[in-house]
């Protein structure tokens, strides 16, 4: 018999299986702890529902929410944005959820594949609610995109141009043609990158065509009972998008297709992109970024915080027993996690399988600790090392340089907001920390030696 998921467990089997790093938290799920205080952010959640609250009460289209949720990869940004759904459904919504890691390898994503998978998917899931739009749009807007599909040159020209004329002939022309564009995508071959210049000298011509398609989508949804308020868009897994040029592409260069568009709208992006010294650029374009950084387990002095560590043992002891640890290797787990959730899973779960039987003890920790700073460190390089060194002399500094933004991506640097860590004025404070699994380290040690001398 299935073991109640609200009941913590005591068997070390099912305490394994219930520590996923990877699958995010449904809404409502028992497992979720609420961490705002020790992330040093104010009613996170609250706050973006309040945004998209305040934008229903002005005048009819606008103005609309387009915000970035910025943090780490595996901080907790997708268990916050399925709340934000449930929530936003509460409301009156329909929430249009996309995880575009489910969709697209991260370094073909850019601003034309992040329009095209949601217009994919936005169309067939309105059929299924009995909603057709305007087969006339529909049609309009195929007509134009398979006439800039066929523009492509290449080795796979030929077959591009008879998919196109497949697609025009089929009974929903725009989703079979977007189909076979996300398809060229996950090619990766030259035709896609043909494709794509082709598509993106369209740029400002796409929105004028698809800007009808929300614009009547949103009206139709308001015409249900169940989603008086519209339509609300949320695309995840953005801050999995690895190569700076695509970063830069997406929430700078093109950013303004998406925001000019008259819909709701939430993405996440990597704290890596505002490291490269962009955030005045981004900030003027979307509504607003809101960070959910780490939770602080050290404070910017280097000394223990007891209330984040606190909040890392709750983690592990709402799926789990805690007893299933010894209290040394417990207290190990949660300080070396960094205050990451996704590494204190993940560090956890290695634990209980180097252990294999409770309880667990500091030598089965030091070994899953060991594991998480083999991956932190295998190619580092010695510039990395060193700008490392100098986040740890200057926490409060911003690492703009290439060393800096790829640490960041990786989540070697993690990032903190301290309320108190606040400056003479009472501002908060936005700071860096080392992470501990690599603050442990030999070329660490190292680099901090070189940079103090």
């Amino acid at each position: 018999m299935p073991s109640d998921p609200a009941v913590p467990t005591h068997d070390i089997a099912e305490a394994w299986r219930r520590l996923d790093p990877v699958k995010p938290l449904s809404s409502g799920s028992p497992w979720y702890v609420d961490c705002s205080a020790e992330r040093g952010i104010h009613r996170f959640l609250d706050r973006m529902e309040q945004a998209v609250t305040w934008s229903m009460t002005g005048e009819q289209g606008g103005p609309f929410v387009h915000d970035l949720v910025v943090g780490h990869r595996g901080s907790g940004k997708s268990t916050e944005l399925l709340r934000l759904q449930t929530r936003l459904q509460e409301k009156g919504f329909y929430v249009h959820y996309i995880d575009m890691a489910e969709e697209l390898e991260p370094d073909d994503i850019d601003c034309e594949a992040v329009l095209t998978v949601v217009l994919r998917r936005l169309v067939p899931d309105l059929e299924t609610l009995g909603i057709n739009l305007d087969a006339r749009l529909l049609t309009q807007i195929a007509d134009w995109f398979g006439d800039r599909v066929k523009t492509v040159v290449g080795s796979k020209s030929a077959q591009v141009g008879l998919d196109v004329e497949a697609g025009l002939g089929s009974s929903n022309p725009l989703v079979t043609l977007l189909a076979k564009f996300t398809g060229y995508m996950r090619w990766g071959t030259d035709t896609r990158d043909t494709l794509t210049l082709q598509y993106r000298r369209y740029l400002s011509e796409l929105r004028l065509q698809v800007e009808p398609l929300f614009v009547e989508a949103d009206l139709l949804l308001r015409q249900r009972p169940e989603s008086p308020q519209g339509l609300f868009v949320i695309v995840d897994s953005l801050d999995h998008i690895r190569l700076p040029s695509r970063q830069d592409e997406v929430f700078i260069g093109s950013a303004d297709l998406l925001c000019q568009l008259p819909v709701h709208f939430v993405l996440t992006t990597p704290p890596a992109l505002f490291s490269a010294g962009r955030g005045s650029e981004v900030e003027s374009t979307f509504s607003h970024c809101r960070w959910l950084p780490a939770v602080k387990v050290r404070t910017l002095a280097g000394d223990p915080f007891p209330d984040g560590e606190q909040r890392m043992r709750d983690i592990i002891g709402a799926r789990c027993e805690l007893s299933l640890f010894e209290e040394e290797a417990l207290e190990r787990l949660c300080r070396y996690s960094g205050g990451h959730v996704r590494h204190l899973v993940r560090l956890a779960r290695e634990a209980l399988h180097a252990a294999g039987a409770p309880p667990v003890m500091l030598d089965s920790a030091n070994r899953a600790v060991a594991g998480l700073s083999n991956t932190l460190a295998t190619g580092r390089t010695p510039d990395e090392w060193a700008t490392l060194a100098q986040a740890e002399r200057n926490p409060l500094g911003r690492p703009f340089s290439a060393e800096g933004r790829n640490l960041l991506f990786q989540d070697c640097l993690l990032t903190h907001e301290d309320a108190e860590e606040a400056d003479d004025e009472c501002i908060p404070s936005q700071w860096y920390a080392v992470h501990p699994c690599l603050r442990r380290l030999q070329p660490f040690k190292d680099a901090l030696a070189r940079e103090v001398q």
